[in-house]
């Protein structure tokens, strides 16, 4: 994770009206999952890989990481991949691996949330 202070030259878009963005980046290796790996998904709310391993612990690990890490900075705004199975903030994949999406928030934008913090999708900017 990164946090930026406005003015800072930060490779984000200019955020006048905020003091503080913050970028989390390798939300999943965090949990303990390599990058590049194998494409997941959340399915009846238990994150799979396609390969059908489940990847629930690592993905909820990372979630519980970032959510500490915003605490800590207390950011105005998270911004957050789009659809992502742990950052999706107003999609996600629906767990078929057949690019259907569904109107969920991914497993880290819905804990950010439900603890109050703002999250904008990086569609959104």
């Amino acid at each position: 994770m990164q946090s930026y202070q406005k003015g800072a030259g930060a490779h984000i878009l200019s955020l006048d009206t905020f003091d503080t963005a913050t970028c989390f980046k390798n939300v999943i290796e965090m949990g303990g999952l390599p990058t590049p790996r194998v494409p997941s998904e959340v399915r009846d709310g238990i994150v799979t890989a396609k390969d059908g391993k489940n990847v629930d612990r690592e993905f909820r690990r990372g979630a519980q990481l970032s959510l500490s890490m915003a605490q800590k900075e207390k950011p105005d705004l998270i911004i957050l991949q789009s659809r992502s199975p742990s950052c999706g903030v107003k999609q996600r994949y629906d767990g078929t691996f057949t690019g259907t999406l569904t109107d969920r928030p991914g497993v880290t934008a819905e804990l950010l949330m439900d603890h109050g913090f703002r999250v904008l999708d990086v569609e959104d900017l």
